[in-house]
């Protein structure tokens, strides 16, 4: 599976929804493209804490090895609500799709109050995003000056 297929697996509306909640620093209801930078960054992270985690190539990932990704991204859950999670979230043949894995992790990032991108490295990706980004930030610095 592809990384453009996990981002459509993850496409619920409930998703939706939480990315916003999650992304929105100015609590207008949208995202800035440095929120959306940050999004695209964390999904690409999260992808790959998945694929490790997940059954081979099946696009899967057990019940037994949720708190084990949870971990790699930066949540030491206890039992509790590692349970709860896995109530909420498993399906009944005890796998994790990707949707579900991001539901999870934004939930417990509005919950925690935690920051979202958590990043050792950029991707190159990444690197991407925030070159546009600088870019972006500059051209609109120079028509805000050329305007005065």
């Amino acid at each position: 599976m592809i990384f453009a297929d996990y981002i459509k697996s993850c496409a619920s509306l409930e998703v939706c929804r939480q990315v916003i909640v999650a992304f929105d620093s100015s609590g207008l209801g949208r995202i800035t493209f440095s929120n959306f930078k940050d999004l695209m960054c964390s999904l690409k992270l999260w992808h790959g804490v998945f694929k490790n985690n997940a059954k081979e190539k099946s696009g899967i990932l057990i019940a037994d090895r949720l708190r084990d990704a949870l971990s790699e991204v930066g949540f030491q859950l206890n039992s509790a609500i590692l349970s709860v999670l896995m109530m909420r979230y498993i399906r009944k043949d005890g796998t994790l799709r990707f949707g579900d894995f991001v539901a999870i992790i934004l939930n417990l990032s509005i919950a925690f109050g935690k920051k979202i991108l958590q990043l050792v490295q950029f991707c190159p990706y990444c690197l991407i995003l925030s070159i546009l980004s600088k870019i972006s930030n500059y051209v609109h610095n120079v028509k805000i000056m050329s305007i005065m």
